[in-house]
């Protein structure tokens, strides 16, 4: 004997797809998780750091106005790392700068080039871009004990 095969129930108020369901690739880490990963890496470390600028959108003129007024610059780097003397392998206090960016397709702006460019000439800073949390970390580790 042949089952009879049941035709599947129809579900009330859900839209019909044209097109069947397409399962998305992983996402790529974007410079937001980097940073957060690199944040978390700092603190459970123990190293001293900061953010430097203010990663939220403006939403109006007012506190644009005010924010700029403050002092809030295109380009500066996204975070601070601050490396004492008895943390680094030439007993020297490090200020580091990072510029994050997403591992793929992260564009460094002429502003933030400019910071870096700057930032790079004075005496123990140093400024770099980042494409994801492990080439900050590897930066750091150089100059690490």
């Amino acid at each position: 004997m042949k089952q009879q095969q049941k035709k599947p129930q129809k579900i009330p108020n859900l839209p019909s797809f044209s097109k069947p369901l397409i399962v998305k690739k992983p996402r790529k880490i974007l410079e937001a998780s980097a940073q957060v990963t690199l944040v978390r890496w700092l603190r459970e470390h123990g190293i001293r750091h900061c953010l430097l600028n203010n990663p939220f959108r403006v939403t109006s003129w007012g506190q644009l106005h005010k924010a700029k007024a403050m002092g809030l610059n295109k380009g500066m780097p996204d975070l601070l790392v601050y490396l004492s003397d008895k943390q680094t392998k030439d007993g020297k206090n490090y200020l580091i700068f990072v510029e994050m960016k997403k591992e793929k397709g992260g564009v460094v702006t002429p502003e933030q080039q400019e910071w870096i460019d700057v930032l790079n000439t004075v005496d123990g800073c140093k400024a770099m871009v980042s494409r994801g949390h492990e080439e900050a970390l590897s930066f750091i580790f150089n100059h690490m004990k």
